[in-house]
């Protein structure tokens, strides 16, 4: 609009100077400056249109530009919010994200060997045996293995087995877990203490 308006207000500025010249000229002289007006005003119209179809096609361009950089602008918003959202989630958790520890000498031991001679030794005198049971007085021997299956019951309560565990068995004062094509244990309690 501004452009448009310059050119309009400058062509009627000439006419009306060309004006106060053409009074003073003889014809033949009138006609060839009012050609010349004519040839340079058309020359700038043209000029305008050129522009003004040019600014049209630029318009659409320049509204895909604009488009594309706020695209653009959002996507870096975007990734500059998770750089931060992942910067602090890596500060409050990285105390609590450890890798373990592999014991790579232990597991090349059972691998290889089958066995694990790190294993330690346990003082089998205090642990309750199968034969204990039946060396109880006859009476007794029943409320015995209750005792012990009740402590035994109450040990599994206070703690968590692995998922891995697929078998928990109680009986008469014994704990056997079992997993699955790896291992069966049989435990109990120390006889002198049946509530450990």
């Amino acid at each position: 609009n501004g452009v448009v308006d310059c050119v309009v207000r400058n062509a009627y500025t000439k006419l009306i100077d060309k004006q106060q010249e053409l009074r003073t000229m003889k014809a033949t002289s009138r006609k060839r400056e009012l050609a010349k007006y004519v040839e340079e005003t058309r020359r700038q119209m043209m000029g305008l249109l050129a522009l003004v179809r040019w600014q049209e096609k630029r318009v659409e361009v320049t509204r895909q530009c604009q488009d594309l950089i706020r695209s653009l602008d959002y996507s870096g918003w975007h990734t500059m919010h998770t750089a931060e959202q992942l910067s602090l989630s890596a500060e409050s958790f990285a105390h609590t994200l450890r890798t373990p520890m592999y014991d790579v000498r232990t597991a090349v031991d059972v691998l290889s060997s089958g066995t694990y001679p790190s294993l330690p030794s346990f003082n089998t005198h205090n642990l309750l045996p199968p034969e204990a049971l039946g060396a109880t007085l006859d009476g007794e021997e029943d409320r015995v293995a209750e005792q012990a299956d009740f402590a035994l019951r109450a040990q599994l309560l206070r703690c968590r087995l692995p998922p891995e565990i697929s078998g928990v068995q109680i009986q008469r004062g014994r704990l056997r877990l079992t997993c699955a094509d790896e291992f069966e244990l049989t435990l109990t309690v120390q006889f002198e203490h049946p509530q450990r």
